[in-house]
């Protein structure tokens, strides 16, 4: 199998001139069906009770103090809005002037960063109100909880007769598609308060059933993101977008598609330019990614094949050329570029290259034309920070796309933070990309850090003991035999205040790290580590560590398995080059659908996908971010999924 792999790739490199374009996709969009929207009654003038007259004089005092409040709160000045309300002696008796006491409470927390406290000062209203879904909306989109934030959408919609808005569904998309604190894939139970607003918020709609409606909308809603981020290319998204809406034709996704989903109707095949080291010192490096790559083709060149029922002719699969940028100079290299009239250039795979690369100007035959824009990059490594990341004049977008340490790093940070974690412990050897982790850790870390580093094996005990304060311990016992003059019986006590072990260590060290920390008690504390420390055939060793792990052997699609299974990659040192190639090729496929669509697509436009080497977010152009699946290492060595939580809230709850 892996020689057929190389040998189609062959094929590619030297029958490059042979191939046919691909045809070009009708322009159409996706048909928005017009419906009779229905439009749902609930209560609403949040703030009638400050209108009203009152006979009671406390009553009306509260009045005027609310009032002023509420100013404050709309001017801005949220520190004289605490100091006004906080003046309200309690709780006010009339029901009215309660419910927007309680209101402008939580709109105060909120302003102070109190999401929570918020939402438990909103769960005491009397009767919520159409105005209250907004203020519910901020305060989960403040924690993450991206359910309830997608939940009040939907009864915002559902209330306002909005479920045939292109615009508001285009909305909740993007919401879907955000940035976000906590793991993707984290899908925990919901802080009970949480739980309890998106209860009320479907109740407000006043119709039968409207919790189960309302949660049926929302968990379609995921499904929808989670099926898209599925596909491997902008074709397999359109057939996968298809069926599911002709399954779900009654959700307002499939009434009125989001912008970023019609455009999935208008997909032109690219033509990607390759440029990697085939020879010399890096070669086995280049044809791994290569490898990759040619798995990549060839499941996009089978689909195109198979592709029935679409409405449009299918479009055959990307044509590539690969270049040995090992065998050519850089002028030499962006004359073949020039050339090869490729749509998307993927590579080189040096950061010397690419920032040499990227900083050449474009010459005429990549100017922009009407008929043919200037190619994209994706550059195979991550730029240093002050070099040219941005597209020199007239040419096309670029986007930065390596494994990087740091990416691992990031992806525990969230993980910690959602188990509720904030006192850590790290454990690092003395290698650059231990420290470049550390630092990326730290960066993003709100919380304390004890830093236990080491150089060799033999010193990760004594180091532990001393970040623990085991040596403080022993020095405190000198000191009091000193005093008393006497033998004292004395065990070393360390530091309680850990709430959990980051290691950043290699396999054979992670290994010495588990009696170290029993040594010292702290074999109860959860130790979160990275890919390093699961690069080995045997795991029993660290059975109960949480590593992140590339998607590709942890939790494979069908191409990344039968590429695994190809080239054996469980045994393979350069197993994250593969996952890199794959994932190269279904992005240079995406970034030209998105360049294509560019001036449709907001400016903020994300597109998440779920691939070989994690999950990817990417936007118009820049840096692709990466998350990595955690897995659990079980007692018999192996790599278990979606271990996750259930104390603290996620992200969203399907």
């Amino acid at each position: 199998m892996p020689k057929y792999f190389l040998a189609l790739c062959i094929c590619i490199v030297t029958a490059y001139g042979c191939q046919s374009t691909g045809q070009n996709l009708p322009q159409q969009t996706a048909k928005i069906r017009v419906v009779q929207t229905p439009q749902f009654a609930a209560p609403a003038n949040a703030y009638a009770a400050l209108s009203q007259r009152y006979t009671d004089a406390q009553a009306r005092r509260d009045q005027i103090l609310l009032k002023q409040t509420k100013s404050a709160i709309d001017r801005g000045d949220i520190a004289y809005a605490q100091s006004l309300i906080s003046s309200v002696a309690a709780v006010p008796n009339e029901t009215a002037l309660a419910d927007a006491y309680l209101r402008l409470q939580a709109h105060i927390q909120t302003r102070q960063g109190q999401p929570e406290l918020a939402a438990q000062t909103l769960l005491t209203l009397r009767a919520m109100v159409v105005e209250d879904v907004e203020t519910i909306r901020q305060i989960c989109a403040q924690i993450d909880a991206t359910a309830c934030v997608i939940q009040a959408f939907v009864v915002q919609q559902l209330l306002a007769g909005q479920i045939d808005s292109v615009t508001q569904q285009t909305r909740i998309w993007a919401t879907l598609q955000g940035p976000s604190a906590l793991p993707q894939n984290f899908d925990a139970p919901n802080v009970e308060s949480i739980r309890l607003l998106m209860v009320r918020l479907s109740q407000l709609t006043q119709i039968p059933n409207a919790e189960q409606l309302v949660t049926k909308i929302r968990r379609n809603w995921f499904a929808l993101s989670d099926t898209i981020g599925r596909a491997g290319t902008p074709r397999e998204a359109r057939t996968l977008w298809q069926n599911w809406r002709a399954s779900n034709p009654d959700h307002p996704a499939s009434i009125a598609p989001p912008k970023p989903l019609q455009f999935l109707a208008q997909y032109d095949a690219p033509s990607i330019t390759v440029l990697l080291p085939l020879s010399g010192r890096l070669a086995g490096a280049g044809e791994a990614v290569r490898d990759g790559m040619v798995a990549g083709y060839l499941a996009d060149h089978a689909a195109s094949k198979s592709s029935t029922g679409l409405p449009e002719s299918p479009t055959a699969a990307a044509q590539v050329t690969f270049f040995d940028s090992n065998a050519l100079d850089d002028a030499a290299l962006m004359s073949q570029v020039n050339g090869s009239g490729g749509d998307v250039i993927v590579g080189p795979l040096l950061k010397e290259r690419g920032q040499r690369l990227l900083a050449v100007s474009p010459v005429p035959s990549l100017t922009v034309t009407q008929e043919r824009p200037a190619p994209s990059w994706i550059v195979l490594n991550r730029m240093a920070e002050g070099v040219q990341t941005q597209p020199p004049p007239m040419s096309g977008a670029i986007y930065q796309f390596a494994p990087a340490i740091e990416d691992e790093a990031l992806t525990l940070a969230k993980h910690l933070r959602a188990r509720g974690h904030d006192r850590l412990m790290v454990v690092a050897n003395r290698e650059s990309w231990a420290y470049r982790a550390t630092k990326a850790l730290k960066d993003r870390w709100a919380g304390e850090i004890v830093l236990a580093d080491f150089d060799r094996p033999r010193e990760i005990t004594t180091t532990i003991g001393t970040a623990m304060g085991v040596a403080a311990s022993q020095q405190r016992h000198n000191e009091l035999q000193q005093l008393l003059s006497q033998e004292i019986e004395f065990l070393p006590r360390s530091r309680e205040d850990l709430d959990a072990v980051v290691a950043f260590t290699s396999t054979l060290e992670s290994k010495a790290l588990v009696p170290a920390l029993q040594f010292h008690f702290a074999d109860k504390l959860p130790v979160f580590a990275t890919t390093q420390s699961a690069r080995a055939k045997n795991l029993s060793d660290v059975a109960g560590f949480l590593v992140t792990e590339l998607p590709l052997l942890a939790d494979p699609d069908p191409v990344a398995e039968g590429m695994t299974a190809a080239f054996n990659l469980h045994e393979q040192p350069l197993v994250e080059l593969f996952a890199l190639g794959l994932d190269a090729y279904r992005l240079a496929t995406w970034v030209h659908w998105i360049q294509t669509h560019k001036e449709q697509l907001d400016e903020r436009f994300r597109l998440r996908l779920n691939m070989a080497s994690g999950e990817l977010a990417l936007g118009r152009e820049g840096v692709v971010e990466r998350e990595l699946t955690l897995a659990q290492v079980g007692s018999s060595g192996t790599l278990l999924v979606n271990q996750e939580p259930a104390q603290i809230g996620p992200r969203h709850t399907k």
